[in-house]
């Protein structure tokens, strides 16, 4: 039988799994291809401007491609619309292929140039 240990610990094994990805940067990394500073990019990250993950361990790593017009002019808007500023939250929400864009994911539809409809979406409460 499975137990609630059991499930955090498969948790914490998926998390780290997901910032051990090529397509990841520390957050000292990403301060120095962004040329920012690693306590304002902590900052973005809380207000939702930038994608910050923490692993098991409380460490900040950031995607990559997230730097990367469009999807850098889309994140604030695509946070606000979602209403959260949990960096698992919005890296879900991106990496989830949805029926509502052909079953593409919100980030390949961003990329491809249809950030103002992901928004759209993330904007939709029944």
């Amino acid at each position: 039988m499975s137990t609630s240990r059991d499930a955090l610990e498969r948790g914490n094994k998926a998390r780290d799994l997901r910032v051990a990805a090529a397509d990841m940067l520390s957050l000292a990394n990403a301060a120095a291809i962004t040329g920012v500073d690693e306590p304002r990019l902590a900052r973005w990250a809380q207000r939702g401007r930038c994608i910050a993950l923490e692993d098991s361990g409380g460490r900040q790593w950031l995607p990559k491609w997230q730097f990367e017009p469009p999807l850098w002019d889309a994140l604030l808007k695509l946070a606000k619309a979602l209403g959260t500023t949990d960096g698992w939250v919005l890296l879900a929400f991106l990496e989830t292929p949805l029926g509502a864009l052909d079953g593409v994911t919100p980030r390949a539809a961003i990329e491809r140039g249809l950030a103002d409809r992901v928004v759209r979406l993330a904007c939709f409460d029944e």
